[in-house]
C-alpha cells in the first residue's frame, strides 16, 4: 500500500505498445524532489521514468481551492503541468495524478492534517473527523499486473486488453460525453480503458457503442476484471465519531480548506 514516504520500487516489466518516451530531464531545479513511491509502482511507464515534483505555490493553492465537480479535471491538470517534471501529463496515470495532487498537499502543509465533515449515523451527532494524509487507503498495482493479458468475454468470446485510465485518455472520455450528453458514464469509463478488441485497436466511439449491445454477462465479466486491477485512492474513511464513539464510512471529497486551510498558530 502506498505512502507518501520516499519508498523504493526496483520491479519494472518491459514497455507496451505506444508506451510513450521518457521526456529527457537535464537538470533539476531546486526545490523539487523525486516521488519515488506511486500506485503504479511505475510499471507502465518506460524503464527509468522519473517524476519530480515540489510544494504548491500560493496562486497555485488558491487555484485548486476553486475546484468542483466541473473544473476538477481541468483545474488538478493545469496545476500539475506547472509543478511536475520528468513526464508530460497526458501521460500519467489517472490513479498517480491523484496520488501526486496529494503529495503535493502533504509537502505544502507538513503536519497538518485534513477534516472532512460526517453524521453520525449511529448518534446523529454532526462532527469532524480529522486524518493526516499519509493515512489515505492507497491501492497499488500488483506486482504480477500485465497490461497486455487477454481477457476472453464468456458469452461472445471475444478477446481484449485493457489498461489503466491515463490523462490522455481521461480527457478523451470527458471530450465524448460533452458530444454525446445521454452516454452512460460508467460505460464510457469502461470503453476509454480497453485498448483492443480481438488484436483490432480500440477507439472510444466505437467500443462505446460496441459496449452497450453486449450482453449483460460479458459486461459483469468484463467490470469484474478491471475491478480487480484497478489502483488508486480508496474514497471511503472509516470515521469515528466523537460523541459516541460510532464509526461510520464517509467519503473523502475536495474542498476549498483541503488545499487552503485555515492558518493556525501554536
Amino acid at each position: 500500500m502506498s505512502k507518501l514516504k520516499l519508498d523504493d520500487f526496483e520491479e519494472q516489466i518491459k514497455p507496451t505498445k505506444n508506451m510513450p518516451k521518457v521526456p529527457e530531464v537535464s537538470e533539476i531545479p531546486n526545490g523539487y524532489f523525486q516521488i519515488e513511491s506511486l500506485p503504479s509502482k511505475f510499471k507502465l511507464y518506460p524503464d527509468d521514468t522519473k517524476i519530480f515534483s515540489r510544494p504548491l505555490k500560493i496562486l497555485e493553492v488558491k487555484q485548486l481551492s476553486m475546484i468542483n465537480e466541473e473544473n476538477f479535471n481541468e483545474i488538478i491538470n493545469s496545476v500539475l503541468s506547472k509543478t511536475i517534471i520528468g513526464i508530460k501529463v497526458d501521460d500519467l496515470i489517472v490513479a498517480d495524478k491523484l496520488f501526486i495532487i496529494f503529495w503535493q498537499r502533504a509537502n505544502t502543509y507538513k503536519g497538518d492534517s485534513f477534516a472532512i465533515d460526517f453524521k453520525c449515523s449511529e448518534c446523529g451527532a454532526n462532527s469532524k473527523y480529522n486524518f493526516d494524509i499519509a493515512a489515505l487507503n492507497i491501492r497499488d498495482i500488483s506486482d504480477t499486473y500485465d497490461p497486455n493479458t487477454i481477457v476472453e468475454l464468456p458469452e461472445s468470446k471475444i478477446k481484449l486488453t485493457f489498461g489503466q485510465m491515463t490523462v490522455r485518455t481521461e480527457k478523451e472520455a470527458d471530450a465524448f460525453l460533452k458530444r454525446k450528453k445521454t452516454a452512460d458514464d460508467d460505460m464510457v469509463a469502461i470503453a476509454s480503458i480497453i485498448t483492443s478488441i480481438d488484436n483490432a485497436q480500440s477507439y472510444i466511439a466505437s467500443t462505446y457503442d460496441w459496449l452497450i449491445e453486449l450482453g449483460v454477462a460479458d459486461i459483469m465479466y468484463l467490470t469484474n476484471a478491471y475491478h480487480k486491477v484497478e489502483i488508486g485512492l480508496d474514497p471511503i474513511l472509516n470515521v469515528t465519531c466523537g460523541e459516541c464513539g460510532g464509526s461510520a464510512e464517509t467519503p473523502i471529497s475536495f474542498r476549498a480548506d483541503f488545499f487552503l486551510p485555515e492558518y493556525r498558530t501554536e
